[in-house]
């Protein structure tokens, strides 16, 4: 059965567990600016499993984003640009963007 759903783009962050000190400022202010490039939080620091391997994941965000373009215009825009060092200032991460099928 085929979907009539366009493919969309995912971005993922990932937050190393040697630092832990998220913040609510941080979550609470990024959350009007994903919506106004319309992303939409897929998962949000929801319980992990590891099923395979050796990563040690302590907390995973997926955004996403009708286009990878559009993920890297979010993640430019001035309105992130304004509160992006909260992120940084509470949590050590690695991101990623991934095209959707």
């Amino acid at each position: 059965m085929q979907s009539d759903r366009l493919p969309r783009e995912i971005i993922s962050w990932q937050f190393e567990p040697v630092l832990v000190l998220r913040t609510l400022a941080a979550a609470n202010a990024q959350g009007p600016t994903v919506a106004a490039y319309g992303g939409k939080y897929l998962a949000r620091g929801g319980r992990t499993e590891t099923l395979e391997g050796e990563w040690m994941l302590n907390r995973l965000v997926i955004l996403e984003f009708d286009s990878v373009d559009r993920a890297k215009q979010w993640l430019d825009s001035p309105e992130y640009s304004a509160i992006k060092h909260l992120r940084h200032q509470a949590a050590k991460t690695n991101m990623v963007v991934i095209e959707g099928a």
